[in-house]
């Protein structure tokens, strides 16, 4: 019987960080997206345990405004968001955690920081992992 994949949206618009995420998360089911219109086409194509969202997306609301609609919204206010960002000034963490982020990660973030914080929401929902490539 084949282990039930962890779902993760990922909502980047730099395609270096993308390629990333694809390489350090290659244990999880992952789906991509780069603006506030893709995001909510993929929200209501399928389900997700946990959305990685960047601050600054171009073309787009910006990710603490598309937090705060999720938190919001009782479709989505359940699902953690971790907030990815390279926006780290001063009181960059303190808007995203009151915008309604569940965690906020400043880039470059480690592997281990990374799938740790992910392991976190992914233990609380009872999904198992059995890869060492996680570690």
């Amino acid at each position: 019987m084949e282990e039930k994949k962890f779902k993760i949206l990922i909502v980047e618009d730099d395609e270096i960080s993308r390629t990333l995420y694809k390489h350090i998360l290659k244990n999880y089911d992952l789906s991509y997206c780069d603006s506030d219109k893709s995001m909510y086409n993929k929200l209501a194509e399928d389900k997700y345990q946990l959305i990685i969202m960047d601050i600054g997306l171009a073309n787009s609301k910006d990710g603490l405004e598309l937090i705060k609609e999720l938190k919001s919204d009782k479709n989505f206010q359940g699902i953690p968001i971790i907030c990815a960002t390279s926006y780290d000034f001063f009181d960059q963490k303190t808007n995203a955690l009151k915008a309604g982020a569940d965690e906020y990660l400043s880039k470059p973030i480690s592997k281990n920081l990374l799938i740790s914080t992910i392991e976190k929401y992914s233990n609380d929902q009872n999904i198992a992992f059995s890869s060492e490539d996680e570690r």
